[in-house]
């Protein structure tokens, strides 16, 4: 059954900006708590289910939910969330408005899965550890054993 076009509306400009607002106050904390982090990564996981049920329109067209970690627990996970930056307010003129340019920050929670005597115990980058070992753990769920938040602030151009 179709829509009423009048009563149609945005996903992106009505639902998602709540879902990525909950995210933002999650994260939003200096030293954003693992709670935080799994809450975090569980309400984008919701956001994009509800994103399918919305494309689809359909109620028989249910996606199920399904922990990585039970489907292979040797993948880590990015989950990369695009939010205005809240420690790096937009750059502004005299006039209030913005210059052109907006800043914004790209929160990245990180799992990864349990050492093995044949992987190595740290993400590594360029020689050096990514994820101090030990540090951010989740023993005992679905075999992911580290979570971190990565923060990198970027400043993006924009038209007016």
């Amino acid at each position: 059954m179709a829509l009423n076009p009048d009563i149609q509306f945005s996903f992106r400009e009505q639902v998602e900006p709540v879902y990525r607002e909950l995210v933002s106050l999650l994260l939003r904390e200096k030293d954003a708590s693992q709670a935080n982090l799994r809450q975090a990564r569980d309400v984008i996981e919701s956001l994009q289910l509800a994103e399918l049920d919305n494309f689809f329109r359909d109620t028989c067209a249910k996606p199920q939910q399904v922990n990585i970690g039970a489907v292979d627990p040797t993948a880590a996970v990015f989950y990369p969330i695009l939010l205005d930056n809240p420690y790096n307010p937009s750059p502004e003129n005299s006039s209030g408005r913005t210059s052109g340019q907006t800043s914004q920050r790209l929160e990245v929670i990180l799992q990864v899965p349990a050492p093995s005597s044949s992987a190595p115990s740290s993400l590594h980058k360029a020689g050096r550890p990514v994820l101090p070992q030990g540090k951010g753990s989740l023993e005992g769920e679905g075999g992911l054993d580290r979570t971190t938040l990565i923060h990198i602030s970027q400043t993006f151009d924009h038209q007016d």
